[in-house]
């Protein structure tokens, strides 16, 4: 029997790469063959992902972090020149963890220098990965570094981060800095649009060290932002899908760079030949630290789950945390099972220390069953 191991990464715990090389030992241990492919939905892995599907170079620039501290962010051009850049090796959740979450300040400003470097290097289409941010700042820190002015009812330029969006009365954008030759590709982890209850801030502040009134002050911020936004083909930036992806990253970079926004765990799938390596296998392990709401919102399990469904193999989901309304959501869209990979009480802080352990032993345990019922059948 081959499995194809095709797992997201296990955030604050495994790469996408590790969490496939558990799979793949745990398939072995059934006596199953497997073929590796890490997969990302735009957010941790990203970069991996697809330098591994395209080939090319990865580079490295010294950049803003989220709290504005200088961080070593890695990025790529591909063999054909594409820039590929992840937002979160510069504006990642991971990336804040060494000190306090700073959700009302946080700053998306590094993302637009890396964007700047890939253009910089001769890049003329570039394509970004949202997911995995500390920031809710409706990319107005990557709009800073592309020669953008948010200025308040006195013409000062107000401060970095989503709280301070309130104050913004004008945008100056006569200080430009991206070719119009440029085209930009974000690829988005979520569906979600920037404002509103299933916005940016709303679902996604908290994850990011908001409080409830943290969240109300963001959402003040997000919604007077939004108004002075240009709109897309008719459509009020805030309502754009995709565009509550990175705290409101996906609606700067649509409307303001004319971005177009992809589901990210498509365009990996797509890059990855994820249908070819699918139909000559017998089986699909998937999964990622939490299968909740939001997964069917875009994330990389629910991709995973609806290609496998159309090409008739079965696909099974491991998780640290399983919600079952959830799980019922997604076997609607093609999920064979989701299985909580936790062997017994233990603490989220320990099942993310066992983590490897713990996804070997449950792909052991799954792929045992499904090989004996494949020889009784």
């Amino acid at each position: 029997m081959k499995v194809l191991c095709c797992a997201n990464s296990f955030k604050g715990s495994l790469s996408a790469q590790r969490a496939c090389e558990a799979m793949a030992s745990g398939a072995a241990q059934a006596r199953c063959d497997s073929v590796l492919l890490p997969i990302s939905d735009g957010g941790d892995g990203f970069l991996q992902s697809m330098m591994a599907a395209a080939g090319g170079e990865l580079r490295s620039s010294v950049v803003s972090g989220p709290t504005g501290e200088p961080v070593n962010a890695r990025w790529g051009v591909t063999k054909e020149g594409v820039g590929v850049i992840e937002m979160a090796e510069c504006a990642g959740l991971q990336l804040a963890s060494a000190q306090p979450l700073a959700p009302l300040t946080a700053t998306t400003r590094g993302v637009g220098e890396l964007i700047l470097e890939a253009a910089g290097a001769g890049c003329r289409h570039i394509v970004v990965g949202l997911g995995g941010s500390a920031t809710t700042d409706a990319g107005s820190g990557m709009l800073r570094a592309l020669g953008v002015r948010l200025l308040d009812s006195k013409g000062l330029e107000v401060s970095e981060g989503g709280a301070a969006l309130r104050q913004v009365c004008s945008i100056d954008t006569s200080g430009w800095a991206l070719s119009k030759e440029i085209t930009i590709e974000a690829a988005c982890d979520v569906d979600n649009p920037m404002i509103g209850p299933q916005g940016a801030a709303r679902i996604y502040a908290p994850q990011k060290g908001a409080s409830q009134h943290d969240v109300a002050v963001l959402e003040e911020g997000l919604t007077a932002f939004a108004t002075l936004m240009p709109g897309i083909n008719g459509t009020p930036a805030e309502r754009i899908p995709g565009g509550g992806a990175a705290g409101g990253l996906g609606a700067a970079l649509a409307s303001f760079c004319g971005a177009s926004l992809t589901p990210g765990s498509e365009l990996i799938l797509d890059a990855l030949h994820f249908d070819q390596h699918c139909a000559k296998c017998n089986v699909v392990l998937t999964g990622e630290g939490s299968i909740d709401g939001q997964t069917v919102r875009g994330k990389a399990v629910s991709a995973v789950a609806q290609r496998a469904c159309q090409l008739g193999i079965p696909v099974i989901a491991l998780a640290g945390r399983v919600d079952r309304e959830a799980e019922e959501t997604l076997k609607a869209v093609g999920l064979t099972s989701c299985i909580s990979i936790t062997d017994g009480p233990m603490t989220a802080e320990q099942a993310m220390k066992d983590a490897y352990r713990l996804i070997e032993t449950a792909s052991t345990r799954i792929l045992c069953v499904v090989v004996a019922a494949t020889r009784r059948g």
